[in-house]
């Protein structure tokens, strides 16, 4: 039987799987967008991102208490390096 430290490791690891799938889906969505999705939809993609990701992060922060910091690091430089940082004050200054 796995003692309590190794299923709460088991469980971030998991957290941080999902919550990295989201990121992904937002690398996706900036492409999309830069590749002319914009012309089409706006920026809808990366909006949507953006809540999947605030949605799932805060529900795990509120459970598990997990820092996101990095994540959030990840998220700004994303935003950054496709000159979209300026439509996102958020991730402007990275919090938790």
């Amino acid at each position: 039987m796995k003692n309590i430290q190794a299923l709460a490791d088991d469980r971030e690891k998991e957290v941080k799987k999902n919550i990295g799938g989201r990121i992904e889906s937002l690398q996706n969505a900036v492409k999309f967008c830069e590749g002319g999705g914009f012309d089409e939809g706006g920026d809808e993609p990366i909006r949507s991102s953006l809540r999947s990701y605030f949605k799932e992060r805060n529900l795990y922060l509120e459970r598990y208490g997990l820092d996101f910091s990095d994540e959030n690091s990840k998220i700004q430089e994303i935003l950054r390096n496709a000159n979209l940082i300026m439509l996102y004050p958020k991730f402007e200054n990275n919090s938790n």
